[in-house]
């Protein structure tokens, strides 16, 4: 499930959240394309209450730089060198 970030600020959660809310067994992953957004989501969501928070340091394309394996859908980008991550958020950012 993918879930928009501007939305925890105004309480515009699916129901979908909350069946991940706290529950054993279950991890929400928090990720951002930039980690300083990443990083005032999670505290949002810790501040509701959310306390089974895992922040995706690097975002998935850093993730995918690490454990390309581990990336599975339409269109996903691999990356050999951190160079060639730091390429791609640049020509995003643009």
């Amino acid at each position: 499930m993918n879930f928009p970030g501007p939305r925890i600020k105004q309480d515009k959660f699916m129901p979908q959240m909350f069946n991940y809310k706290n529950k054993e067994n279950k991890i929400i992953i928090v990720y951002h394309f930039d980690e300083k957004p990443g990083m005032e989501y999670s505290t949002q969501l810790a501040e509701k209450g959310y306390d089974n928070l895992y922040l995706l340091s690097g975002g998935i394309e850093g993730f995918g730089q690490e454990i390309q394996e581990g990336l599975e859908g339409k269109d996903v980008p691999l990356f050999k060198k951190k160079e060639e991550v730091r390429k791609f958020k640049k020509q995003r950012a643009d």
